[in-house]
């Protein structure tokens, strides 16, 4: 079966990310090994709109 294609209408980047084992067995237990990249790609764009809501310091002045 492998993995399914990405869009090939999308730019992907590879990129490499860092993590402790404990946390990458928590994903993994989680999400299985062929689940990471859309995990990853969740994760990342939920924590931007969340950052992005939240207000700027001074910008209420």
């Amino acid at each position: 079966m492998g993995r399914p294609p990405i869009n090939a209408g999308l730019k992907m980047v590879k990129q490499t990310v860092w993590l402790d084992p404990p946390l990458l067995a928590r994903i993994v237990a989680a999400v299985g090994d062929r689940g990471m990249s859309e995990f990853f790609r969740s994760a990342a764009e939920a924590e931007l709109k969340r950052r992005e809501r939240k207000p700027k310091p001074g910008a209420g002045e």
